[in-house]
């Protein structure tokens, strides 16, 4: 392994992958360009966590994406709530992905503004990723997830806290990032070079287990369920782990990735790990099985 390796936080798995994969998945340069505005990775640890609260300089928003009954009983200090379930109803809404005032009512709510650094924590993780994406792709530049979750900041030593934060709303600028999203209409016409990564479990990519109207997958699609980014201890695999696993299914840049599950949640895992481990953002289709399946002309396969 290369001394890339061990260097600081900003250099990026990205540029190391081409150098021993001929170029495979992104250069040093584009993922440099593409990254320059942004000095949070998509997967923090508690410890940089802990440096992100100490240093005062930067404003940061830590947000707990568990029931409201948990966050209650104890919290990482300073952490608002964020109401994931609330969120994701809103975002199955007609139109709800579009809704630029909304959007920017609900990020503003939390105290968020364009220079404000996000740690967005759970268990359970698709849901803090499901919050994650949401505010990537709503224009949150700085935002990333608690690697390991409240389990790994109680483990590293943190303190907790039972106090109910209610931050003071600000004024967000919602600018959708549209490249992070595909829709149903996306699907139902030929993209050769996309690479369908399936976040569901292998039961219900294969129809044995029906979520919707059908079971089954998208044609073409590779079966990689989330929880295959994980380890036992809850925590995400080292990159270059992901990076091979990714490798494997046949992420390059000639075939860039397009996550989905069910409901968006387990797809927001996958293109979060995408993000990371490429330094690019990842198609999310968000919507996922629960709408492409009771699509009537939407190819199925078993």
């Amino acid at each position: 392994m290369t001394t890339e390796w061990l260097q600081p936080v900003r250099i990026w798995l990205c540029g190391l992958a081409c150098v021993m994969l001929g170029g495979a998945i992104c250069s040093a340069e584009e993922a440099n360009a593409a990254r320059a505005a942004v000095d949070l990775e998509p997967v923090v640890s508690t410890s940089r966590l802990m440096e992100l609260i100490r240093d005062s300089a930067v404003p940061l928003r830590i947000l707990d994406a568990r029931p409201a009954s948990e966050y209650s009983a104890g919290h990482i200090p300073g952490a608002a709530r964020l109401d994931v379930d609330g969120w994701k109803t809103a975002s199955f809404e007609p139109d709800g992905l579009q809704n630029e005032a909304a959007w920017s009512q609900r990020i503003g709510a939390l105290g968020i503004d364009p220079k404000t650094r996000v740690v967005v924590y759970g268990p359970p993780l698709p849901e803090a990723a499901r919050g994650w994406w949401l505010l990537k792709y709503c224009g949150v530049t700085n935002a990333a997830v608690l690697d390991g979750g409240l389990s790994a900041w109680v483990a590293a030593g943190g303190d907790l806290e039972t106090e109910t934060r209610e931050p003071v709303a600000t004024d967000f600028p919602v600018a959708l990032q549209h490249e992070r999203l595909v829709e149903i209409e996306d699907l139902l016409m030929p993209h050769p070079t996309w690479l369908i990564i399936d976040n569901r479990s292998m039961d219900e990519f294969n129809g044995k287990v029906a979520r919707g109207p059908r079971g089954g997958h998208m044609p073409g699609a590779c079966s990689l369920d989330w929880t295959r980014f994980i380890d036992e201890d809850g925590k995400f695999k080292s990159r270059e782990q992901l990076q091979k696993i990714l490798l494997e299914e046949g992420l390059s840049a000639e075939r860039p990735a397009v996550t989905h599950c069910q409901t968006g949640g387990r797809s927001s895992v996958g293109a979060l790990v995408v993000e990371w481990v490429t330094g690019k953002p990842a198609r999310n289709y968000y919507r996922s099985w629960s709408e492409y399946s009771a699509h009537p002309t939407a190819p199925v396969v078993k």
